[in-house]
């Protein structure tokens, strides 16, 4: 039996790098809980257009990387073109667990022309994420001529570039930028002015026209700037619900509420959710943490929650995809249509960073508490699909639900026998802060040769 092709192929993570056509990567921002060299050596040869001994004969900095304490330091002789800024200490999150991207482009002919991308991705900057891992991503494009013509939705867009920018800005400040102020004989360095270049073009997308779609927990909980947006855009009752996540609380730090019971509760409680809704909740099995409880499988179905395993969409990894392990973060609702109970109508999506566990989604950013975590609210157009029905012809698979989330509805988890906890916190690593010194220069002035740190 031949092996069904996939029919709605998705770039990799790294493939949301490609420099656009007739631009090339300028220079960009980038933070993550962990990323490794082989992933960004790939992420930035698409993004310059330039392999990694191009990058080092020229010598400069394209992508300026933040990531959490726990990620060893990725030298520049690893990945060329890549500095990644360690943070101080004293940071203000107990895990910095955001994974977003801002990329500048500018048109090769035309350098005055500049594009914008923003990644908000659940998955790491590893090659892990691209060849193991379900993970999401989301991906805006703005360009300099949309924001001068005014297109629309650019409005919307604009907001969410500024969100975006303002949260990397605002990181600045914990992580050691001296390597990116370096100076050639009193002038600015090519990776300084084209980290200033950028900042401008990122000021240009002018202020927010419209609340963003992005948000971050560093002023409040996912869970609580979730529920904020919901309410801003008017969302009506929907009868079900979809979780997915990652990773869940550990068995022993599971509160008496589990999360995926306080998110139902609340989002009830603030009309979001029928008083009965269908709750499907997807998970690793192999790595699940409390949920592999038998207890919690009882609460779960006591409240009437439905169990599954995630699964690989077929229309983008095919039939005979290889085993991955579930790694996204997602919520998704939607109501049952009335007459045709597989359409999907008012639906949302949240996708992000963080873990359906309290440090994860319930606590706002703290030291000792909640992380540094980032995530973004959509409103998928009308015409969504809860599943693709046998034998129907003329539905497009891009607008069927099992091919755009790792989920399915055929497979339910009924016993705990079927369910390993796996690890039960995030690993504990050694942490890496900025050192007394970023980096060397040499100074030949006034016929003495000195050679001085920074």
């Amino acid at each position: 039996m031949s092996c069904k092709k996939n029919v709605l192929p998705m770039p990799s993570l790294a493939g949301h790098f490609d420099a656009p056509d007739d631009h090339v990567g300028h220079f960009g921002w980038l933070c993550g809980y962990s990323a490794d060299a082989p992933f960004l050596d790939d992420a930035l040869t698409r993004f310059t257009r330039m392999t990694a001994a191009q990058r080092a004969a020229q010598g400069r900095i394209f992508l300026a990387v933040m990531l959490d304490a726990g990620n060893p330091p990725i030298l520049s002789t690893d990945v060329p073109g890549v500095a990644h800024l360690l943070l101080k200490k004293g940071q203000p999150f107990r895990l910095l667990h955001a994974k977003v991207a801002l990329l500048g482009f500018r048109h090769r002919t035309e350098p005055g022309r500049w594009w914008l991308r923003l990644l908000v991705s659940t998955g790491n900057w590893t090659r892990q994420t691209v060849e193991e891992s379900l993970d999401l991503a989301w991906r805006l494009d703005v360009t300099q001529e949309g924001c001068e013509e005014a297109a629309d939705g650019i409005g919307q867009d604009r907001a969410d570039i500024r969100a975006a920018w303002d949260l990397l800005q605002w990181l600045q400040g914990y992580v050691d930028t001296r390597l990116l102020d370096a100076t050639t004989d009193g002038r600015p360095s090519e990776s300084s002015l084209a980290r200033q270049c950028v900042a401008r073009w990122l000021d240009a997308c002018g202020a927010r026209a419209e609340a963003p779609r992005f948000f971050d927990s560093r002023k409040a909980s996912l869970l609580k700037g979730l529920l904020k947006k919901l309410n801003n855009h008017g969302v009506k009752r929907c009868s079900r619900l979809v979780l997915g996540s990652g990773f869940f609380e550990s068995g022993t730090d599971a509160r008496k509420e589990l999360v995926p019971l306080r998110i139902v509760r609340e989002f009830k409680e603030n009309s979001f959710l029928t008083s009965r809704p269908r709750v499907d909740i997807f998970v690793d099995p192999d790595s699940c943490q409390v949920m592999a409880k038998a207890g919690t499988l009882d609460s779960l179905k006591n409240a009437g929650f439905h169990l599954r395993p995630a699964a690989p969409p077929e229309a983008v990894f095919g039939e005979r995809a290889a085993t991955r392990n579930l790694h996204a973060k997602f919520i998704f609702s939607a109501a049952s249509g009335r007459k045709d109970e597989d359409a999907c109508c008012g639906a949302w999506l949240y996708l992000g960073s963080g873990n359906l566990t309290r440090p994860g989604f319930i606590d706002k950013m703290s030291s000792t508490g909640g992380n540094l975590e980032a995530g973004v609210l959509l409103f998928p157009p009308e015409g969504l699909r809860w599943k693709q029905k046998n034998g129907v012809n003329g539905v497009d698979a891009g607008k069927v639900i099992t091919n755009l989330l790792p989920v399915q509805w055929d497979t339910e988890i009924t016993t705990a026998d079927a369910l390993k906890s796996g690890p039960g916190k995030e690993e504990q690593r050694e942490a890496f802060f900025a050192p007394p010194v970023a980096h060397l220069f040499w100074d030949d002035g006034d016929g003495q040769q000195t050679l001085g740190t920074r």
